[in-house]
């Protein structure tokens, strides 16, 4: 009886981290208005903000939702090759070797543009410019850190 009793609160404890690891439907209903065809991939909750990648129409793109549902933005990312010419050449000019690891189209509910991480021998840079190349900003700077 012990035993039966032990494996039937191992279940329900089961069940319980099951029950939590499952996307909140209001965040499901919230991509799906936003998107009506998209299809979940994955997802992760950091503090109050549910990080979601979703296919939609053979396309990879990545969204961002509050707890409540809330659209903050959704990324598509996109080549190198297709930032704007503008962009392209103030890294050129302004990163000696730098390395792009992404490139991406956003878009908000204010406005959409592109953002670009980069990082060179010793720090990280994330770049960010309108749809046409231009008001090219940088908005992150960090030094790179050795983890031992």
């Amino acid at each position: 009886m012990k035993k039966l009793i032990a494996v039937a609160l191992l279940f329900s404890c089961l069940l319980a981290v099951a029950q939590e690891k499952k996307l909140p439907q209001k965040i499901v209903t919230a991509l799906e208005n936003k998107y009506q065809e998209a299809e979940i991939e994955n997802w992760v909750l950091v503090g109050d903000m549910y990080y979601l990648d979703f296919n939609l129409i053979s396309k990879s793109y990545k969204s961002i939702f509050d707890s409540e549902g809330i659209w903050i933005e959704t990324a598509e990312n996109i080549s190198e090759l297709d930032i704007p010419v503008e962009l392209a050449n103030f890294i050129s000019e302004n990163f000696e070797a730098g390395i792009v690891p992404y490139c991406e189209k956003v878009e908000t509910p204010e406005h959409q543009f592109i953002r670009v991480s980069l990082y060179n021998s010793d720090k990280f840079f994330v770049l960010q410019c309108e749809d046409d190349g231009s008001n090219i900003k940088i908005i992150l700077e960090d030094p790179l850190t050795d983890i031992d």
